[in-house]
């Protein structure tokens, strides 16, 4: 294996994680522009620079869906946030299990 591979597998998770950073950033975006008086209800600091967690993870709440599902092209928007959030937690726990395989078969070969 080359040296490079560890790198490419690192690379791919950080590129995950920011396609869903940035499709959170995207629906967070969208929702406040077309429901701005929803957004001051569910979201803190909503419409200040401060940054806040719930910004990003509103979308994942309960009491969230049903304003979302109203809309179809936010609702297209949690569907694809949904699903990177998903790779997120999938590609670096394949990432580890296939570097862990490849040395444990590495060492079986060299014995």
């Amino acid at each position: 294996m080359s040296g490079w591979f560890p790198v490419v597998l690192l690379g791919v998770v950080a590129c995950v994680w920011l396609a869903a950073l940035y499709q959170s950033q995207k629906l967070y975006d969208a929702f406040v522009a077309k429901y701005p008086r929803q957004a001051i209800e569910h979201i803190p600091f909503a419409f200040s620079r401060t940054r806040h967690p719930e910004k990003l993870l509103f979308s994942l709440r309960r009491t969230s869906i049903p304003l979302l599902r109203a809309d179809a092209s936010l609702w297209k928007l949690r569907q694809r946030l949904k699903f990177l959030l998903i790779l997120s937690l999938v590609v670096p726990v394949a990432s580890f299990v296939l570097l862990a395989g490849y040395a444990f078969f590495e060492t079986l070969a060299g014995n």
